[in-house]
């Protein structure tokens, strides 16, 4: 997530957490947006975010890393706050009957989240139209 205009930047599915999980959806959102040197990498301490093929990928790419204290959610409160959302907003109104069927929820409302969601913390404007403005 981009904390300025709250935009979802990358995201991938996987049945498992892993390293090679997180280091290719830093690898889209390099491709994706305009990550640089100031380019702040945040996350928890999860043994994927420790792991040396992460670390290894923020330094090829001149991305710093920023990492949780243990037992601090709210260090990472933007994340927590879109995870509460997309909980409350969608996962919990659904039964889905294969992972795929999750997946293209998720994909539809990372979308909706992204294009259409108001936010107060930005002015009531979408993540894109925030962005936008920003350019």
């Amino acid at each position: 997530m981009d904390l300025y205009s709250r935009k979802i930047l990358s995201w991938s599915f996987s049945k498992y957490r892993s390293a090679k999980l997180v280091s290719k959806t830093v690898l889209n959102a390099i491709k994706e947006n305009n990550c640089t040197s100031d380019t702040i990498c945040h996350t928890d301490q999860g043994c994927e975010y420790t792991s040396h093929l992460y670390v290894n990928t923020l330094k090829e790419h001149g991305l710093q890393m920023s990492m949780s204290r243990k037992g601090h959610c709210w260090d990472n409160a933007n994340m927590e706050s879109f995870f509460h959302s997309l909980k409350t907003e969608m996962i919990y109104f659904n039964k889905f009957q294969t992972l795929e069927e999750a997946k293209t929820h998720i994909i539809n409302y990372m979308n909706f989240y992204n294009y259409e969601r108001i936010h107060s913390g930005i002015n009531y404007l979408t993540p894109v139209l925030c962005e936008k403005q920003a350019a």
